[in-house]
């Protein structure tokens, strides 16, 4: 892909801070895997506010607390979430909903060895949650151990497939998604097949990584991962890259999503300067905390180390 091409699609990349205007003087979240300051933003909606009156009201419960530390999440205040998610697990040190929270969190700030720590902990008080093994692979991923991050969605789809594991599923999760969700839910599935996926070829685990790709089609019905999917039908031969990204228009959170996974591929395909090409373009992109994001600033830094 030509550096023509990228500015085309990433018109934005070079100018889109990442900070807030009205933060540039705050302390920040973290710093990126370059050592640039990344910041939160301004809570313009209230909604923090309204969420600590909420908690100021009920000190003690969980899921007002919950959703404190969520209001912090969408204005990136993830340090000050952590910290709540911290505080409730003095209150209820069983809830794997405050270990899955913090430990997506942990992510976002980069601390991926806290990260896995966290989710593991989760994954013991809730084997069956989707949302813990999601983000517990990605923070293998992330930290370069794909071998336990395939391991973990394979865990996880093999579920779906467990007469014995869905009937044991009850409604204790408390709003957790079970992974029995991978086989009824086209979005989560793609979802997760797109890291699993990805972590297989990054494994050398080609056969493996063949048979997910079979059990993904053309035509699924899929909206919050679409990114994720159109990525997967390049994989199959069903899209080209050009198109993807044509497809995806302005939306530079999407294409950033999209070109991790394209430039993933060429990665593997030992096309280095062209992955090398495309993670710098994400890895300009404004919205620090995508997953997309957070990927290309690991895989700069490994090429970089090398």
């Amino acid at each position: 892909m030509t550096g023509k091409f990228l500015r085309r699609v990433f018109p934005c990349m070079l100018a889109v801070p990442l900070y807030s205007a009205s933060a540039q003087t705050a302390k920040p979240e973290t710093r990126s895997l370059f050592g640039q300051s990344l910041y939160a933003q301004a809570d313009t909606s209230g909604a923090v506010a309204r969420a600590d009156s909420a908690l100021a009201r009920h000190p003690r419960d969980i899921d007002t607390l919950i959703a404190a530390g969520a209001a912090r999440a969408v204005v990136w205040r993830y340090n000050d979430a952590i910290a709540l998610y911290t505080r409730g697990l003095k209150v209820a040190p069983r809830d794997a909903r405050l270990y899955r929270h913090r430990g997506h969190r942990y992510i976002s700030l980069r601390r991926f060895k806290d990260a896995i720590r966290d989710l593991e902990r989760g994954r013991e008080l809730d084997s069956m949650s989707y949302d813990i093994a999601y983000h517990l692979g990605l923070a293998h991923y992330m930290a370069g151990d794909f071998k336990a991050a395939a391991r973990e969605y394979g865990r996880c789809f093999a579920q779906a497939k467990d007469e014995r594991a869905l009937a044991a599923d009850t409604a204790l999760r408390r709003g957790f998604k079970s992974c029995a969700t991978v086989a009824s839910n086209d979005d989560d599935k793609i979802g997760m097949a797109e890291w699993y996926y990805r972590s297989l070829i990054r494994a050398g685990q080609k056969d493996d990584a063949a048979t997910l790709l079979a059990e993904i089609t053309d035509g699924m019905t899929v909206s919050g991962s679409g990114a994720y999917y159109q990525d997967l039908l390049v994989s199959k031969g069903l899209r080209t890259e050009e198109a993807v990204l044509d497809s995806l228009g302005s939306n530079e959170l999407q294409l950033a999503t999209a070109s991790y996974g394209l430039a993933v591929r060429h990665l593997v395909a030992g096309d280095t300067a062209r992955a090398r090409s495309m993670f710098e373009s994400v890895s300009k992109v404004g919205y620090w905390p995508a997953f997309g994001v957070i990927g290309a600033e690991v895989e700069l830094s490994r090429l970089r180390a090398k």
